[in-house]
């Protein structure tokens, strides 16, 4: 298996009390904590939830052990967020986010599917599809 990182607990306290002051001040539309299932699942939530799609692109993402793009959307790695913002919030939340390590990947779309684009290769998931799938029918 994989090993995951060291915990570092200042830089979580650092990034959660971040968010915590976004959300304060009404910077951030929604957030998820990509624990159990890794972001995939993260993002599949978020999207069924709101009934709307998301379109990332992750080629930027940063990691040691980032093998592929699989492991990168279902690796259950600690302290990472995902959050969506108004994209006319962008600047002043990168001026709030200066100093934490963070990556704009996407957008949220009105067509209910996920689309995700890790260097060389793309996935695209129907949303309601995946419902079905997630509630057993």
């Amino acid at each position: 298996g994989y090993k995951t990182g060291k915990f570092d607990i200042a830089r979580a306290k650092m990034i959660y009390d971040t968010l915590r002051r976004l959300n304060g001040e009404q910077y951030i539309e929604s957030a998820a904590a990509p624990g159990l299932g890794g972001i995939f699942v993260s993002l599949f939530f978020m999207a069924y939830s709101s009934q709307s799609g998301i379109k990332m692109d992750l080629t930027n993402l940063q990691g040691k052990q980032i093998e592929n793009m699989y492991h990168l959307l279902f690796n259950e790695s600690p302290v990472r967020m995902i959050a969506t913002i108004k994209s006319e919030n962008q600047d002043k939340v990168e001026n709030i986010l200066a100093g934490i390590p963070y990556l704009m990947t996407g957008e949220i779309i009105t067509e209910k599917k996920i689309d995700i684009t890790y260097k060389q290769n793309s996935v695209s998931f129907d949303i309601d599809e995946l419902g079905r799938i997630w509630r057993g029918e």
